[in-house]
């Protein structure tokens, strides 16, 4: 249910999502109006309310069909440049004038305690011999990202909030 909010929210046009967060900053500064006049009871109000952050399941907000990865830093550039490339020049001469990317695979995004499954590939060993096997080397990123809702134009700028 939680992700099927989610997808919804971000299908809504941009002036309903802004009435609904207006009317749920009021609803949530008349809460803490109403908490402040029943002192008596803020406790057990507090305890219906609020949930402790430790206690909550982590969890995808929403289910991610695709993304577009790119290049941000040297370094990731550099190593990825070296996998794919000539290591000796692992940098396009373009990275540094314009944004590299490519499409991400959304099937390996998970949450943090996963268990992690190594890739399986082939590669030769030291003994020249052809094996399928997992990789002994892993790449792995912490990634951020934005959504952008529909009427956000792909090939122009966007308004931010």
């Amino acid at each position: 249910a939680g992700r099927d909010f989610w997808l919804t929210w971000w299908r809504l046009s941009r002036s309903c999502r802004i009435r609904l967060r207006s009317f749920l900053r009021k609803a949530g500064g008349a809460a803490l109006a109403l908490r402040e006049r029943v002192r008596g009871s803020l406790e057990a109000g507090r305890k219906l309310a609020l949930l402790r952050v430790e206690s909550q399941p982590l969890h995808l907000p929403f289910a991610i069909p695709n993304f577009v990865d790119f290049y941000s830093s040297r370094e990731h550039a550099t190593n990825a440049g070296r996998l794919f490339r000539d290591p000796s020049n692992p940098l396009p001469e373009n990275w540094l004038h314009l944004p590299s990317a490519y499409n991400g695979r959304a099937s390996n995004v998970m949450l943090g305690g996963c268990p992690l499954i190594r890739p399986k590939g082939q590669f030769k060993t030291a003994q020249e011999e052809l094996v399928f096997a997992p990789t002994g080397q892993l790449d792995f990123e912490l990634e951020m990202g934005t959504l952008l809702c529909p009427g956000a134009e792909s090939s122009g700028r966007f308004r931010v909030a």
